[in-house]
């Protein structure tokens, strides 16, 4: 393998396909091509390749029928050298100017560095010193982050709302997006409205359930919330008894109380 590996190399389709003995090769053969070229490009030295076809077929992935076809074309392509490996001229031209380009760019940001810490020559030392001491206290920061001086107003965690856990838990909601926190927000003021407390909500909810076919969803019980009693537990174990709504309230509305609850 390289010594100096480049991740990448540059790779030119107008002069890919001008070339004429990747004009003369099968589609099969181009492919292969292509992957002799990263293969080699990997090798030490770069471009170049093993001059043994049993590896040449493994690095192009071809059965043996293929591969008979397709050496030909690459060999023209991969010249035999002076030290027994097939060589491609212009892809180890093209990694020297990656090489140098590389080098070039780290000499150019060793110089910057240099420029910056140092003055005619010098290290500047006020400079490295001052860098030196924002570093220490940007780490320090961050280890001991500042106490709130007086009167900073500190951050309290958000006080647990009862009506707003007991929707979630009888509905099974779990409120994430905006319309959610706020259908929660707006059904847990409007149940704090009605003077009401988590058991009177599961107490009424179960009348509800058990006379009316229509969907329990929170806003259908607050429509009819005054229909239905409020309830409170009987002695019985199991049972709920009922308090009966101002007589003459609901005359006639047709609802007919369920046989399991007492008036």
């Amino acid at each position: 393998m390289a010594t100096e590996s480049l991740p990448y190399f540059p790779f030119y389709p107008k002069d890919f396909l001008a070339d004429n003995d990747v004009a003369q090769m099968p589609t099969i053969a181009v492919g292969a091509y292509v992957l002799l070229l990263c293969r080699s490009w990997q090798e030490t030295p770069p471009g170049s390749l093993p001059n043994d076809d049993t590896f040449l077929r493994l690095f192009t992935k071809l059965d043996r029928r293929c591969f008979k076809v397709c050496i030909p074309h690459l060999r023209k392509v991969f010249k035999l050298g002076d030290d027994g490996r097939l060589h491609q001229k212009r892809l180890q031209a093209e990694y020297g100017k990656a090489l140098r380009r590389s080098s070039a760019r780290s000499e150019a940001g060793r110089k910057g560095a240099e420029s910056r810490w140092q003055t005619h020559g010098k290290p500047d030392g006020k400079r490295i010193a001052s860098y030196n001491q924002s570093q220490n206290q940007s780490q320090n920061q961050s280890q001991n982050p500042p106490t709130p001086l007086q009167g900073d107003v500190a951050k309290t965690p958000r006080k647990r709302n009862e009506l707003w856990d007991a929707i979630c838990e009888i509905w099974d909601m779990k409120p994430v997006t905006k319309a959610d926190l706020s259908r929660v927000g707006k059904l847990a003021r409007d149940f704090k409205l009605k003077g009401t407390t988590p058991d009177e909500i599961r107490a009424r909810l179960a009348y509800y359930r058990s006379g009316w076919n229509a969907a329990d969803t929170p806003e259908a019980l607050l429509k009819h919330w005054d229909r239905f009693a409020k309830a409170q537990p009987d002695n019985r174990p199991g049972r709920i008894s009922r308090v009966e709504a101002p007589e003459g309230k609901y005359d006639n509305v047709g609802y007919k109380m369920p046989p399991d609850f007492k008036g």
